[in-house]
């Protein structure tokens, strides 16, 4: 694939990200109230802090020396899959762990179950990258920008179908 195609294909996957996360966040703008809104966006955006902790490392490594060296990535995966799964599990339970403190540093105990419940995205979200990598580390721009574009929009159709089906900031998390 040329240069100038797999570049196009990655900006892509980008853009329809950015697109749905701004489409979440309208929406439920709108359909939430003043306060779950608030308590959602606290949430998320303790969540993605985390979430960098299991995003970076193993997916990194995938993406730089599978590119390198496409034919030892089927022994890079053996190795490392196991380790990105005890290692989105450790930073899980650590997460799981500090929402009481969380939520009693922002005096809201309301947030302890929120936190939990959003804190199942770490597991999700470190293997979704994880995979996301691999795609990118062979070369499949085409599969990769794929993936990409089908998180992005079913996330944006989970998120506000479950608002709308009337699970509130449960169904947003």
């Amino acid at each position: 694939m040329k240069l100038g195609r797999a570049t196009i294909l990655l900006m892509l996957s980008q853009v329809v990200f950015l697109a749905s996360g701004l489409a979440v966040n309208f929406g439920l703008a709108r359909l939430l109230g003043v306060v779950e809104y608030g308590n959602f966006g606290l949430v998320i955006s303790l969540l993605v802090v985390v979430e960098l902790f299991v995003i970076t490392g193993f997916p990194e490594v995938i993406q730089k020396f599978g590119g390198e060296r496409p034919e030892a990535m089927r022994m890079l995966v053996r190795q490392t899959l196991r380790w990105q799964i005890l290692y989105s599990l450790g930073v899980f339970a650590l997460f799981e762990l500090a929402a009481p403190a969380l939520a009693k540093f922002f005096e809201d105990e309301a947030l302890i179950p929120l936190l939990r419940l959003a804190g199942v995205d770490i597991l999700i979200y470190g293997l979704y990258k994880y995979f996301l990598s691999v795609q990118n580390g062979l070369h499949r721009f085409q599969r990769y920008t794929l993936l990409g574009i089908a998180y992005s929009l079913a996330r944006l159709l989970a998120i506000l179908g479950l608002v709308l089906l009337g699970y509130s900031i449960q169904g947003a998390l």
